[in-house]
């Protein structure tokens, strides 16, 4: 091929730079370089509910506990929670109604909190304190339907996400229990939320029960993606398009081994509800199929007319027409 100028021999070898620069950037996103899941996080949820006289005889707390990521995974996570309380007779105990919810995160930020009592319509918004290394919401409830103790929150959250590939996303749930499973997100989020209770919180935090909850549900979801189940252990199950745990504060009694420490070895192995899932799109391997063969052929027009533009010649003008 040849060219009638230098700057037509520019600009085709330019168009072929350009097209090659396309094709990269159509596959670059998907060979990024994956980055290392994030660590569990750590949620501490207490009321200022219990007071039981007896400890044998402590009320029940189950938290339903909801986690919904993002496609895009670097977008706040919305988590959405339900905390049953057990009603108690004046027999066995005594429980007042609680008036105020406390949330405690490690390892996560708080963009945006709200709560309600689970009759009310209306969502009252939640007091966000960053505290040494975590995000604390607080609020306080006026009173409402006798016998009702049932509690619900929303929370915008950032940190507990993170992307795991080509249309896929690492999702965390938070570690909820102090002892089982051993983990130290729990009592960071537990220890510094006390602190702050203590020091900083109107009416400090001795009206706050330590650990209430005795039960947790935890469900992952992804819209739009569904459960690696390369990355589902024996304490999740993986259920349509999420993957669900349970796990409980309940500490077991001694198996019967002379070993001082048989309990201590058993909690190691709970759950806590604590872990990292992975999701992805169910049509993430064809797209990427057809992105690399798209950039493939984009990529050689490219680099054909760049070759011509660097090994045509120019075409030399014709002699100049004579003068009337």
């Amino acid at each position: 091929m040849s060219f009638r100028s230098g700057r037509a021999r520019l600009l085709w070898g330019l168009a072929g730079v350009a097209l090659i620069a396309l094709g990269a950037a159509l596959v670059y996103p998907a060979f990024r370089p994956t980055p290392d899941p994030p660590r569990p996080w750590g949620l501490w949820v207490t009321t200022d509910g219990a007071r039981v006289p007896d400890p044998r005889h402590m009320p029940d707390a189950l938290l339903e506990l909801a986690v919904v990521g993002q496609p895009e995974c670097g977008r706040p996570t919305r988590v959405t929670g339900t905390l049953h309380g057990e009603q108690l007779d004046s027999v066995v105990g005594v429980r007042r109604r609680p008036h105020q919810l406390f949330l405690s995160l490690a390892h996560a930020r708080i963009l945006s909190a709200e709560a309600r009592r689970s009759y009310a319509k209306r969502w009252r918004t939640m007091r966000i304190v960053r505290f040494r290394t975590v995000d604390t919401a607080q609020v306080r409830f006026q009173d409402g339907h006798p016998g009702d103790d049932t509690l619900e929150f929303r929370l915008e959250v950032t940190g507990i996400a993170r992307r795991a590939g080509h249309r896929a996303c690492y999702l965390t749930s938070p570690v909820l229990f102090e002892y089982a499973g051993d983990h130290r997100t729990w009592d960071e989020a537990n220890g510094q939320g006390r602190v702050y209770l203590d020091t900083k919180a109107p009416r400090g935090g001795d009206r706050f029960d330590y650990a209430p909850l005795t039960d947790a549900i935890v469900t992952l979801r992804v819209p739009g993606q569904l459960p690696d189940r390369a990355w589902v252990d024996d304490d999740t199950l993986a259920r349509a398009a999420e993957t669900v745990l349970t796990c409980s504060g309940n500490v077991p009694g001694d198996d019967g081994s002379r070993s001082d420490y048989a309990i201590w070895r058993q909690l190691v192995t709970l759950p806590s509800c604590g872990s990292v899932q992975r999701f992805q799109a169910n049509d993430a391997e064809g797209q990427l199929n057809r992105l690399i063969f798209i950039a493939g052929l984009v990529v050689s027009v490219g680099t054909a007319l760049l070759i011509e533009a660097l090994v045509s010649i120019e075409r030399p003008r014709g002699p100049a027409a004579p003068e009337a």
